[in-house]
């Protein structure tokens, strides 16, 4: 028979076995949410939100090539059109317009929210405001009047056009993939008119400097979170 003193000691030992067992399994736990956790962080990092800060440091010295060095102008000198310049221009604006609708529609922005607290969210409005800011632009072109429109849904025509699917999952299509549907396919170039219209007369626009300065907060934004510094200094 148990004394009082062995039944103490028996009850102690049982409630440190107990503690024991149920701290380990909340450690082994707390470790396998945080290493979950860490395998999701490093998802969206490399396949969404590094391409999407090179997308940005794309079209931010695109920007910057026409609003500060005269890109036009010159691709005019010495091709004697300003097809590629414009065509590359599509590429890489609907390339950053195309990649929002990527991390809406696949549900990522609320990923980057479990990952970066509030990053998504700020994400998803800066970029809602950049579409929104290109479509308030004040274009005239110098030889007509003629004010230039980049509306809400010629802008998703253009992101939908330069997006292609593999495995169900959506990316950016290479350049030469893009530029050889354009060249080939009469619908595409007559959907995307409003877009070539737009950035054929986008060296004209007097408010390049705050768009630019927009894109310049979202790349820097998004280093902190790659960890990738960007080429784009200006």
């Amino acid at each position: 028979m148990f004394d009082e003193a062995n039944l103490v000691n028996l009850i102690g030992a049982l409630i440190g076995a107990l503690s024991g067992s149920l701290g380990g399994n909340l450690t082994t736990d707390w470790l396998s949410r945080r290493s979950e956790k860490e395998l999701v962080r490093k998802n969206i990092v490399d396949k969404y939100l590094i391409q999407l800060q090179y997308s940005i440091q794309d079209l931010l010295y695109r920007l910057h090539n026409m609003k500060d060095e005269g890109g036009p102008y010159y691709m005019m000198l010495l091709t004697g059109d300003e097809e590629y310049y414009n065509i590359s221009t599509l590429y890489v604006l609907g390339a950053v317009l195309a990649y929002h609708r990527i991390l809406l529609f696949g549900g990522i922005y609320s990923k980057i929210e479990l990952v970066f607290p509030s990053v998504g969210t700020k994400l998803s409005d800066q970029l809602d405001k950049f579409g929104n800011a290109l479509d308030a632009l004040e274009i005239i072109l110098p030889d007509t009047g003629k004010m230039v429109y980049f509306f809400r849904y010629d802008r998703i025509a253009l992101g939908d056009a330069v997006t292609e699917e593999t495995n169900e999952r959506s990316h950016i299509r290479s350049f030469l993939k893009f530029k050889r549907e354009y060249e080939n396919d009469k619908n595409l170039k007559s959907i995307l008119i409003p877009a070539y219209n737009f950035v054929q007369a986008l060296q004209y626009s007097d408010e390049l400097g705050q768009v630019i300065n927009d894109l310049k907060n979202i790349l820097s934004e998004l280093e902190t979170k790659t960890k990738v510094e960007s080429s784009f200094k200006y």
